[in-house]
């Protein structure tokens, strides 16, 4: 049993126990789900290797998938749709999401999910909202926060 949390990388543990999980048993365990959750750190290109492997494996799985993605806002997915359809090429993508306002990583970081998206016709989902509500929100909760911490 690993007895911290720290352990290698590109391995799995199980939350209750600690204990290494071998990664295919991981994988058809989780490809029963309705929904997988993959956490990430922006601007980490190994984590989004990562989410990459998890994500074709459960496409090896099953072949009803889709990848939901926090930085398209909802406006913009006719054009994920348009992506996956190989009616975009990588820089005409890039542009008409708006890569540059809606999120700022390195899309080098991305493409390669985006292209295995297009590849396999696994839809594309965009799961954020409109900008000025998420700026709206975030402004409410710390003026919410401060107001708190003043009293």
């Amino acid at each position: 049993m690993v007895t911290s949390w720290n352990h290698p990388p590109a391995t799995w543990l199980d939350p209750n126990t600690g204990d290494l999980i071998e990664h295919p048993d991981l994988m058809r365990e989780v490809a029963q789900a309705n929904v997988l959750l993959l956490g990430e750190t922006h601007d980490r290109y190994d984590i989004h290797r990562w989410q990459l492997h998890v994500c074709a494996a459960m496409r090896a799985l099953r072949n009803d998938i889709a990848i939901g993605f926090e930085m398209f806002p909802r406006r913009l997915q006719p054009v994920l749709d348009e992506w996956v359809r190989g009616k975009l090429d990588q820089e005409t993508f890039l542009t008409s999401t708006e890569w540059g306002k809606v999120w700022g990583f390195a899309a080098e970081l991305y493409l390669p999910i985006f292209h295995f998206c297009r590849e396999f016709a696994v839809p594309m989902l965009a799961l954020n909202c409109y900008r000025e509500l998420v700026t709206r929100v975030a402004r409410s909760f710390h003026q919410r926060r401060l107001s708190s911490t003043a009293s």
